[in-house]
């Protein structure tokens, strides 16, 4: 092997096994334990060298082939899963690495194959395959969690297919000058790795602030529930501390036959045990948590709010989803009402006959973004906002239910029903 084209395979190689690593954690599940990140680091090292040794000893296909599967069979251990599964991974990246091969090879060169430009084929069969990984990528994630992906990762994808068309540019021209192939060659590998890396890690800030957002939210949620309890009970105490003096004066009132007196008087006192801030009070915690922190929101900012909340006390087993679609559905219709001069949010929460019905009707001002029966924010921060719909809808279809959404010019309503059997415990 000449000295450029040693200078163009470690780069290209080392990209390579990090492109199959990533392959393999779209199929296969990450080891939870963090022990296991220098195990799988070793099995990307081995994967490099038993595939450089090979290549660089022999150079025969079938050697290739061979320390191939057996590097990525190697690292597909360090994930969890069965055997089967592995086999199965290990066998779908390198048929579609074989197949990036070869499409490479037929439409970007030809039948005949110069060997001075077999350095850049390398390149341009990594660049198509890192392109197949970041389309399974977006397929796969997009059905487990859509929310989850960060809305910049199509603009990766213009670098290795603008890196494949200048290598096919310098093959086409028939460039002589291998220290300029070289030089092209690297110089493209640099900058797809280096962009890798750099989308890393603004993926994992993505998802950082997104689960601080979550946790900020929900800590917040705890904090008003634990404010609604302790003022509660500061309520009943006060009630029962008093309350000998109550029953003297109602005792009174029964010994002198004043009934109105008697219910005016039991009236307040039902008033002193009630807690203006809790608007619902299911016995469903975590749902009544997450409704009261909304609702509170929605009567400081509205003038007329009403809420009609009849489910099971029962805990969710979708806990998550069901406060992320109420979230979702209360913020957007909150925000809409409070543009308008009716500032109107009607909830309805009930079960009937094994269904769950979420009722939310708002006024608004009467601008709908709707194109082809999709619905895009109307908030001037596009780039932050317009994921709570389309959130709704994923959670609406993971539970197999319903969702219908009517609007006149001054109101909007979002019907929902889901299967009660598909979220609540022991129904």
């Amino acid at each position: 092997m000449s000295m450029e084209n040693f200078l163009i395979f470690v780069p290209t190689n080392l990209f390579r096994t990090y492109i199959h690593i990533r392959f393999l954690r779209l199929f296969l599940e990450n080891p939870k334990e963090k022990t296991k990140h220098w195990i799988q680091f070793g099995s990307m090292v081995f994967y490099f060298l038993i595939n450089s040794i090979g290549y660089i000893l022999f150079h025969n296909p079938r050697v290739n082939i061979l320390t191939n599967i057996i590097g990525l069979f190697v690292m597909s251990l360090t994930f969890l899963g069965n055997i089967r599964k592995k086999v199965l991974s290990v066998c779908i990246i390198y048929a579609l690495s074989m197949l990036c091969d070869i499409i490479v090879v037929t439409f970007c060169v030809g039948p005949v194959v110069d060997h001075s430009i077999n350095e850049l084929l390398g390149v341009m069969t990594a660049m198509l395959i890192t392109v197949c990984e970041l389309l399974a990528e977006k397929l796969i994630y997009k059905k487990k969690n859509p929310s989850f992906i960060s809305p910049n990762w199509m603009f990766l994808l213009f670098i290795p297919l603008c890196s494949i068309g200048m290598i096919h540019l310098c093959i086409i021209n028939s460039l002589a000058d291998r220290n300029f192939i070289v030089l092209v060659g690297v110089g493209l590998l640099v900058i797809n790795i280096i962009s890798f890396f750099l989308y890393s890690a603004m993926e994992r800030t993505y998802l950082i602030n997104l689960e601080n957002e979550l946790l900020i939210q929900t800590s917040d949620i705890y904090r008003h529930q634990l404010d609604i309890i302790m003022k509660t009970q500061d309520q009943i105490r006060s009630l029962q501390h008093d309350m000998k003096y109550h029953i003297r004066a109602l005792l009174a009132m029964a010994n002198s036959g004043n009934t109105e007196e008697m219910i005016s008087y039991l009236e307040e006192m039902e008033k002193e045990t009630e807690n203006p801030d809790q608007y619902v009070d299911s016995g469903n915690k975590e749902l009544d948590g997450n409704l009261n922190y909304l609702l509170k929101e929605a009567n400081h900012k509205l003038k007329d709010v009403s809420v009609k909340i009849v489910v099971p006390s029962r805990a969710f087993t979708s806990s998550f989803d069901i406060n992320v679609l109420l979230s979702n559905l209360l913020e957007n219709a909150i925000t809409a009402s409070e543009n308008t001069q009716e500032k109107m949010l009607h909830l309805k929460l009930i079960t009937k006959k094994g269904l769950l019905y979420i009722e939310i009707e708002n006024s608004y001002n009467g601008v709908i973004n709707e194109e082809k029966g999709r619905f895009y924010t109307t908030k001037n921060n596009k780039a932050n906002h317009g994921f709570g719909l389309k959130n709704v809808k994923r959670i609406v279809e993971k539970h197999n239910g319903t969702l219908d959404i009517t609007y006149s010019e001054e109101r909007f309503r979002i019907n929902i029903m889901l299967y009660l059997t598909n979220i609540v415990k022991e129904l």
